[in-house]
């Protein structure tokens, strides 16, 4: 469906006025793929994605006759009909080629968000990417008054644009010794170390204790991190819960072999091969598992250059079970058995089932 002529016409006024502020400007051309570049906010107001109705599903392939001039990360927030669906996913690859070649600004920040480097990422998964990048032995001046100037520091970034990244360098340098793929790649090896790590982390067992009653087949659950504190009386956890002792004990995770109650302990397990190791047996993503050795050899090697310091977190991490040692193999356990009331009983999940058979 072609615009009528009065909606051509208001193009045509509000395209001069954009081109005598200079925002309908794309690089120098005007034409893409056999479509005119017109004004993002001039694309909104001809198609009305921002606001579109069923009964105005049409204007979508109003908007599709056209390509804004600039981008923007969610063109369609309303979601697109499925009638339309095919022509918007080939208008939509088009758009993003456009941009990039124009290399805008905008996109160049949005290919930037899984870089190492990213400002966003500060705080994120204890720090892990400012913790890496500062064992990067990179001086850099990044276009800063001082031309002779060394940034020592190279996180957060201070470019955040994509198109002028300063590690994109063809030639070799002395200076720099990671490319703009390697820092992506850096960046995807923040994430999968965090993960692992924030996964020991929450697993709830590291804060649960169990209360077993073999005689009448029942578990208590009590939420260490809850239990007692005024402030969480309310929250979910917060007072013990009784539980079916084969409804529960079948549910429950191996607590972690290495302890995490704050960032030195953190920071003992990225600088510790056989640390490392186990916490991936725990926790690492399936599908990184056959590269297991090869990231924890990658930690050993900076482990030279990495700072404490540089490790953060904004809340206090959980209360680790540590105290308790599993009668049996006297690796952590956090079972107690109260059947046993001669001894102080404690079990891990591998045990708790034979000391059951052979006890009671």
């Amino acid at each position: 469906m072609g615009l009528d002529k009065s909606v051509n016409k208001l193009i045509d006024r509000i395209e001069k006025l954009d081109s005598s502020n200079g925002n309908n400007k794309c690089d120098g051309i005007n034409f893409w793929k056999g479509k005119k570049i017109i004004s993002l906010d001039l694309w909104f107001k001809i198609s009305k994605t921002n606001y579109l109705s069923a009964r105005d599903n049409h204007r979508i392939k109003d908007g599709l006759e056209y390509f804004p001039n600039s981008y923007h990360p969610n063109l369609f927030p309303r979601g697109v009909p499925d009638n339309f669906r095919e022509l918007v996913n080939v208008w939509h690859k088009e758009y993003i080629e456009l941009m990039d070649y124009t290399k805008d600004e905008n996109l160049g920040k949005k290919k930037c968000t899984y870089c190492l480097l990213n400002p966003n990422n500060e705080g994120s998964y204890f720090g892990l990417y400012k913790f890496i990048a500062n064992t990067l032995q990179i001086t850099n001046s990044y276009g800063l008054e001082d031309k002779n100037k060394n940034v020592t520091s190279i996180y957060p970034c201070q470019v955040v644009n994509f198109y002028s990244c300063p590690y994109d360098k063809e030639e070799e340098s002395e200076e720099e010794t990671v490319t703009r793929n390697d820092l992506f790649s850096l960046n995807q090896i923040a994430e999968i170390i965090g993960r692992a790590l924030s996964k020991v982390l929450n697993i709830k067992n590291n804060r649960i204790i169990y209360k077993i009653d073999f005689q009448s087949a029942k578990a208590q659950e009590i939420d260490t991190f809850l239990h007692g504190d005024p402030y969480a009386k309310n929250l979910p956890g917060a007072l013990p819960i009784e539980y079916n002792l084969n409804e529960r004990m079948g549910q429950i995770e191996k607590l972690s072999l290495i302890p995490m109650t704050d960032l030195e302990d953190v920071f003992a397990i990225l600088t510790d091969k056989e640390k490392m190791d186990t916490i991936f047996q725990i926790a690492l993503d399936k599908k990184y598992i056959e590269h297991k050795n090869e990231l924890i050899e990658f930690f050993m090697s900076i482990k030279g250059n990495v700072n404490k310091e540089d490790l953060t977190t904004s809340t206090r991490l959980l209360y680790y079970i540590g105290k308790n040692k599993c009668s049996i193999c006297s690796q952590p356990a956090n079972i107690d058995c109260i059947n046993c009331i001669d001894k102080d009983m404690w079990l891990c999940v591998d045990h708790w089932k034979d000391h059951e058979t052979n006890h009671h």
